[in-house]
Formats: C-alpha cells, sequence, structure tokens
C-alpha cells in the first residue's frame, strides 16, 4: 500500500492535462485509497 500523500500543483496540472505517467500512478494510487488529496495552499 502506498503511503497517502498530497498532490503538488505540477502533478494536479500533468493529471488535468491526461499526461500517462500521472494518470497511470493516479489509478495505483486510487487502487490503494479512495480518492487524491489536494491542499488549501495547491
Amino acid at each position: 500500500m502506498q503511503p497517502k500523500t498530497l498532490l503538488d500543483t505540477d502533478i494536479l496540472s500533468a493529471l488535468m492535462r491526461q499526461i500517462s505517467q500521472a494518470t497511470g500512478r493516479a489509478k495505483t494510487y486510487l487502487g490503494d485509497h479512495q480518492q487524491l488529496s489536494i491542499s488549501l495552499v495547491t
């Protein structure tokens, strides 16, 4: 199981642009956790 982590702005941007490396890792992360986490600062 991967530890719970916060997304930074670069990764969030990559996900929004649907960059395959970012989306693949996000899918793996979501296999362990119910949702992606961001902070109000992000």
